[in-house]
Order: C-alpha cells, then sequence, then structure tokens
C-alpha cells in the first residue's frame, strides 16, 4: 500500500533519483513522437500511391479508348481505299 501511494504522489520524480527517472521519460517521450511521425509518413505515402493507382487507371482507359478509336479510324481508311479499288 505504501508503495502505491508512493507511486501515485509520484515521488519518483522528485527523489534524489530523479534525473534518472526523467532521462528515462523524456526518452521514451522522444521515441513515441517519432514512431507518430514515421507512421503518418507511411499513411501519407499510402495515400499518395493510392491516387497515383487511380490516375494510372484512368490513364489507361483514355490509351485503350485512343486505341479503340484509332481501329475503329483505320477500319474506315481501309474500307474506303478498297472500295475505291
Amino acid at each position: 500500500m505504501k508503495k502505491l501511494l508512493s507511486i501515485l504522489k509520484m515521488e519518483f520524480l522528485v527523489n534524489d533519483y530523479a534525473f534518472k527517472n526523467w532521462r528515462i521519460i523524456l526518452f521514451l517521450s522522444l521515441l513515441s513522437l517519432i514512431m507518430i511521425a514515421s507512421g503518418h509518413a507511411a499513411d501519407r505515402k499510402i495515400f499518395h500511391i493510392a491516387q497515383l493507382n487511380d490516375d494510372l487507371k484512368m490513364l489507361k482507359s483514355i490509351s485503350g479508348v485512343r486505341r479503340n478509336l484509332k481501329i475503329w479510324e483505320l477500319g474506315i481508311l481501309l474500307k474506303d481505299i478498297y472500295s475505291g479499288l
């Protein structure tokens, strides 16, 4: 019970060995901030990749339409050439 009261009063931050405890707390805080920033950076990259995939799908669909249009124009051109013979 005495130990629990000591923890609740946070005596470990103000006693003679508090400097060592503060170093560990600051180190863990810094480490957690780095991990959070890393996670946000990874999320940003994932969203960017998803956007690029959407753009690629759109460009592929436009390319497919153009390809089909060229084939259709080529068919009309060949039809005109063969009908003139």
